[in-house]
C-alpha cells in the first residue's frame, strides 16, 4: 500500500455560461506504487448555456487511464411554426416567447414574481403544469437598451400538461437621441417643432433637440412651407441606450427661417 496527498480547488462564476470549474490531484508521498502512477488527478466545468445545462468531466486514474464524461439537459417547446429550445428542465409544459429581438437583444420576464431573463428572437422557458401564472415583460437590467413594451407585456397563463403557449409582444427598441439640427445651409433649426415615427419635440434655440426614436425607424421631420417637409437620417445600427449624434441636416431644406414655418402646428 501507499499514502496519497489530496489536494483540490473550485472555483464559482456567477455570470457567463461556464458557472463552475473545479480540479483535484493525488500524488503518493510514501509506500510501494507497484505499477500505478504517482499521480493521479482531474478536472471539471459545470456550465448554463440559453439551450442547455450540464458537466464536463476529466478524470485520470491511478492505472494511468483518462476518462472524459459528459452530461447535458434541456428541453424544446413547440406550438405551431414557433419552436424554442431552453437549458432549463422545470416542467412539461411551457412559454415560448417571441420577442423579435436582435441576437445581442435582451428582456426579462416576471413570472410569479421569478425573473428570468430572456435573448435573441425565441426563447422558451419550461415550466410545471397545472399551474397557473402571470407573466410581466420587463427592460432587463443586464443590458443597456431600452424597449418599448407596446402590446403583450402582461399575460395571464393556465398551463396543462404537454401545453406551450406563445407570447408575441410588439417591441419597439428605443434610442434617447440628442443632437442638433442644421438647414442645408448651415443654419440652426431654432425652436422648430420636429417629429418621428413615434413622437414629436421642439429644438431650442441652439437648434439642439433630446427625443426616444425607434431604431427600426430612424429618421426625423421638420414641415414647413405649403406642405414642404425635410429629412434627417440617423446612423443608430450600433447605438444603445442614449446617444448624442452632434450636428445632422435636415435634408431638402436649404436655409431655415422663421417665416417658412406655417405655425405652432407643423407636422408631418
Amino acid at each position: 500500500g501507499y499514502t496519497m496527498a489530496n489536494l483540490s480547488a473550485r472555483k464559482q462564476f456567477d455570470e457567463g455560461s461556464i458557472r463552475t470549474i473545479g480540479a483535484n490531484v493525488s500524488r503518493a508521498i510514501s509506500g510501494d506504487t507497484g505499477d500505478d502512477k504517482t499521480l493521479s488527478g482531474g478536472a471539471y466545468a459545470q456550465f448554463d448555456t440559453r439551450y442547455s445545462t450540464g458537466t464536463l468531466n476529466v478524470n485520470s486514474g491511478v492505472d494511468g487511464y483518462v476518462n472524459t464524461n459528459l452530461t447535458a439537459n434541456g428541453s424544446v417547446g413547440w406550438q405551431g411554426k414557433n419552436i424554442a429550445a431552453s437549458g432549463r428542465t422545470d416542467g412539461n409544459a411551457g412559454v415560448i416567447f417571441k420577442t423579435g429581438l436582435e441576437d445581442d437583444g435582451k428582456l426579462s420576464a416576471k413570472v410569479n414574481g421569478r425573473i428570468v431573463q430572456l435573448s435573441g428572437n425565441r426563447n422558451y422557458l419550461p415550466l410545471s403544469p397545472y399551474s397557473r401564472y402571470e407573466v410581466e415583460l420587463q427592460n432587463s437590467k443586464n443590458s443597456l437598451d431600452s424597449y418599448d413594451i407596446v402590446t403583450g407585456r402582461k399575460s395571464q397563463l393556465t398551463l396543462y400538461p404537454g401545453n406551450v403557449a406563445v407570447i408575441e409582444p410588439e417591441v419597439k427598441q428605443m434610442v434617447t437621441v440628442s443632437g442638433r439640427i442644421r438647414a442645408e445651409d448651415g443654419t440652426l433649426l431654432a425652436n422648430a417643432r420636429i417629429n418621428n415615427h413615434i413622437g414629436r419635440t421642439r429644438t431650442d434655440e441652439n437648434g439642439e433637440f433630446v427625443m426616444d426614436v425607434d431604431k427600426k425607424y430612424p429618421t426625423i421631420d421638420f414641415s414647413y412651407g405649403k406642405n414642404q417637409s425635410c429629412e434627417v437620417a440617423l446612423e443608430l445600427s450600433q447605438a444603445r441606450g442614449a446617444v448624442w449624434v452632434g450636428d445632422v441636416v435636415c435634408s431638402g431644406l436649404s436655409t431655415y427661417a422663421r417665416t417658412q414655418q406655417t405655425g405652432e402646428g407643423n407636422e408631418s
